[in-house]
């Protein structure tokens, strides 16, 4: 009884950590903005806006790229090649995959 109290209380707390982690990430500030969109292939042109540099990424849902605006904000990852839309609320977060690191 005493082993599965404290595994009960340790997957508590572990579960309790990961929601805290994921609510801080999605809470950081998006780095970048989208400033062109080829709603015909998905690829998606957005700058950095501390270092004015310029990426590209792609959607691959085409159903979803068109939710997409200029000037929407874009929450990129280039360590790991990935970028969050964050979408109106209605909708899950767009996922993209970068093409063209910035330059």
């Amino acid at each position: 009884m005493n082993k599965k109290h404290n595994l009960l209380i340790l997957l508590g707390v572990v579960l309790s950590l990961l929601v805290f982690v994921a609510a801080e990430a999605r809470a950081a500030d998006p780095c970048c903005g989208i400033t062109g969109i080829d709603y015909k292939t998905g690829i998606v042109r957005a700058r950095n806006t501390e270092t004015g540099e310029t990426f590209q990424f792609k959607v691959s849902n085409k159903a979803t790229v068109k939710t997409l605006r200029v000037g929407q904000e874009v929450n990129a990852d280039f360590t790991t090649g990935k970028v969050i839309v964050e979408a109106d609320g209605t909708v899950p977060p767009i996922a993209g995959i970068i093409l063209k690191q910035p330059t």
